[in-house]
């Protein structure tokens, strides 16, 4: 009961509506628009964008505080009280973001080597000895792989990603994405030329280094999400490794 209680209560801070008091205890009141009740926030934190600070009520936070059992918020963040459900996992970590500028730095670095591997790919021509340009190739494709590995040792040291942070993760993850695609289908479609310069198992051979590069990006930054946030990334991250999928049967 206690539980359905503290619910109801956290519902009345978020939304700035009263909590149902005690009969003589007075009620709650709606905070003034701005920082309500002279609440301020840690050094590090601040507000969603959008979100309107004069939604959260001040009084109905102290009475909240007072209406919970001893170790009772103890228990819902490690894994027990409400059914197991760990809260503290749910959202992911609290405080200042240091994880996502991690993770959006090995996006964007592997963004720009997938474009220098693109314009490599667009400098093959189409007739005469595409030798050098193919091998042009194959080393911008080492050096996706290497930006790769070098996030995944990276993204490997974080925390668990604060879950509205982790909402600025989807555009450079969705631009890489999108590049990985073009990569996949300009190298597909360059297939006769590199056949005919002999260096199709080369193209192969590191297609299968970009794939195995990408899981272990894409695998290390799911495990430091939040579990609300894990369906989206894996659907994104699928689709890289698709990419590299059709790169790796064109060339087989």
């Amino acid at each position: 009961m206690r539980s359905f209680t503290l619910l109801f209560a956290i519902s009345g801070i978020v939304l700035g509506s009263p909590v149902p008091q005690a009969e003589g205890m007075g009620s709650a009141t709606p905070a003034a628009p701005g920082l309500p009740g002279g609440l301020s926030l840690p050094p590090g934190i601040t507000l969603p964008a959008g979100f309107d600070p004069s939604m959260i009520n001040p009084e109905a936070i102290g009475n909240l505080i007072g209406s919970i059992p001893p170790g009772f918020l103890e228990s819902i963040t490690s894994g027990g009280g409400l059914g197991g459900l760990d809260i503290g996992a749910l959202l992911g970590g609290g405080g200042p973001d240091n994880e996502t500028p991690v993770i959006i730095a090995g996006y964007t670095a592997t963004s720009e080597k997938e474009k220098a591997l693109d314009a490599a790919i667009a400098a093959i021509p189409a007739t005469g000895d595409a030798t050098a340009s193919i091998t042009s190739v194959i080393t911008a494709a080492k050096d996706v792989i290497t930006s790769l590995k070098d996030g995944t040792t990276k993204v490997s040291a974080i925390g668990t990603v604060n879950l509205v942070a982790s909402s600025g993760l989807t555009a450079p993850g969705a631009e890489l994405t999108d590049l990985f695609e073009k990569t996949a289908t300009a190298l597909a479609a360059k297939k006769d030329v590199v056949v005919k310069a002999g260096k199709k198992a080369e193209v192969l051979e590191v297609a299968k280094g970009i794939k195995e590069a990408v899981k272990g990006f894409t695998d290390v930054i799911e495990k430091h999400l939040p579990p609300l946030s894990k369906d989206a990334a894996q659907t994104e991250h699928a689709k890289g490794l698709a990419s590299a999928d059709k790169i790796i049967t064109a060339f087989s």
